[in-house]
Parts: structure tokens; C-alpha cells; sequence
């Protein structure tokens, strides 16, 4: 079971960020960061809607320039919130050194918090990371898959989060129609528990069963007993590992 990186940083590290991403311990198995888009239309790394979790300004992010968000900052950093291509090209070269993957399997997971409407424009950065093929954006909707399947020349995969029992044949409909390789069980130990029942249905499909914000030594093996190739966890700075992982819970 692969072990991704959770907003792509070691706890307490700030989240999407480059200075999270240099303080990932090196064996990380892939990272998960957020996107969003600024009024004028370039895509940065930002979980939350509003900027002042987790910045020094206020308001909502769709409403700032990329141009006034540069000089805010994140904090515990000195950097600002980060643009996607910039980071792209500094996690290629964090995680694999000199731009070349090593044999793991390590890729960038992009949970895309904007509007279908974006899709072109996040597509094109993507486009322009050399190794687009390693990047794999995590949609929550039909409208999401279907504008950044129009994109497929850009080489990305897709992904879907949010599955439960109620919507697997929905989401199973979606991942065929699109060509998505992963669908993740909705997010949290809570509801993995609830819904844990879909992974082997998923993997049934020939798809990836992913767990999303599984964090703790029983739920991760949860997770693992339950069949899942991959998770999203926490990492705990300092552990060499997830705090909830590595030595009780086995990769397969």
C-alpha cells in the first residue's frame, strides 16, 4: 500500500507548500497538494477557499490577483502561496532528483478545488511539467472529469474522490466513461470505516482503491486489510515515516 503525502508536507510544516515539500522525509511514496485559481486565471496551491488559515492576508482567493498574492505570506514560511507549475518543477526535483524518476512508482496527486471552467488553463501548466504523465488530478464531479478529459494530450491521469456505498455504480459509470485509474473512498477514518466495503468492488473494475485521510496505526492497516493500493495520510515531522505507519503497517 503506497503512503502519499497528505497536502504534501510533514506536520507541523505549512501545507502546499515548497518549504513542506523539502522537509518530506525521503520515504514518501508520492504527494497529494490542493489547486485553486486566482481572479486573473493562474492555478496555485491552496486548500481553503480564504486565505487567512493559512496566510497573512484575508478574503477569498478567487478574488485576489496572482500579482497581489505574491506578496503575501505563508505562515511559519517566507514564501508565498505557491504557483502550480513553479512547484510542479521543484517537486521533480525534490522527489527525484535531477529530474529523473527513480523506479518507485511516485506521482503528484492534484485535488482540483476550482470550477470545470479551469480545466484548460490547469491543463497547461500540467502540460508544461516534463513529467506530466506522474501528475494525476482528483475530481469530485462528471462536469470536472468530463473538461479535463478534453485535455488528454497534456498527458495527466485522472482520479475521483468521494466514493461511498451509495455512489459507487455512479462513480464506477464516471471512471469508465473518462478513463480515470483511481477512485478514493470519501475522505476520513469515519467514513472509510462506513464505506470500506467499496474497495474491493473498485478493484474488481481493474481500478486503484484509494483511502483519503487515513491517519493511525489500526485505520491505515484498515485500510490495508481492506485492500487498498494507496492512502493519503499525515506524515509526522522528524518520524522518518508517517506517524501512523511504517513499522506496524506493511507496503504490499
Amino acid at each position: 500500500m503506497l503512503m502519499i503525502a497528505h497536502r504534501a508536507r510533514s506536520i507541523p510544516d505549512q501545507e502546499n507548500s515548497v518549504t513542506g515539500l523539502v522537509g518530506l522525509p525521503g520515504d514518501v511514496d508520492g504527494i497529494e497538494v490542493d489547486i485553486r485559481v486566482t481572479c486573473d486565471g493562474v492555478p496555485v496551491l491552496m486548500h481553503d477557499a480564504v486565505l487567512d488559515r493559512v496566510t497573512d492576508g484575508v478574503g477569498k482567493l478567487e478574488e485576489w490577483r496572482f500579482s497581489e498574492l505574491q506578496k503575501l505570506r505563508l505562515h511559519g514560511t517566507c514564501e508565498p502561496p505557491p504557483r502550480l507549475i513553479d512547484y510542479l518543477l521543484q517537486a521533480g526535483r525534490v522527489l527525484l532528483g535531477d529530474d529523473i524518476w527513480t523506479p518507485a512508482r511516485r506521482d503528484i496527486y492534484l485535488d482540483v478545488k476550482c470550477d470545470a471552467k479551469w480545466a484548460g488553463t490547469i491543463a497547461r501548466e500540467i502540460g508544461a511539467f516534463p513529467l506530466a504523465s506522474r501528475v494525476v488530478c482528483l475530481m469530485r464531479d462528471g462536469d470536472q472529469l468530463a473538461a479535463f478529459r478534453l485535455y488528454k494530450e497534456q498527458r495527466f491521469r485522472l482520479g475521483i474522490l468521494g466514493c461511498t456505498l451509495e455512489s459507487l455504480d455512479e462513480h464506477l459509470s464516471w471512471a469508465r466513461r473518462y478513463s480515470a485509474e483511481v477512485v478514493f473512498v470519501r475522505h476520513g477514518v469515519d467514513a472509510f470505516r462506513k464505506h470500506a466495503g467499496v474497495v474491493p468492488l473498485i478493484r474488481a473494475q481493474g481500478l486503484l482503491a484509494g483511502g483519503a485521510i487515513i491517519n493511525g496505526a489500526e485505520p491505515l492497516e484498515l485500510a490495508r486489510t481492506s485492500g487498498c493500493n494507496l492512502v493519503l495520510t499525515d506524515f509526522q515531522k522528524g518520524a522518518g515515516a508517517s506517524s501512523n505507519t511504517s513499522t506496524t503497517v506493511a507496503r504490499n
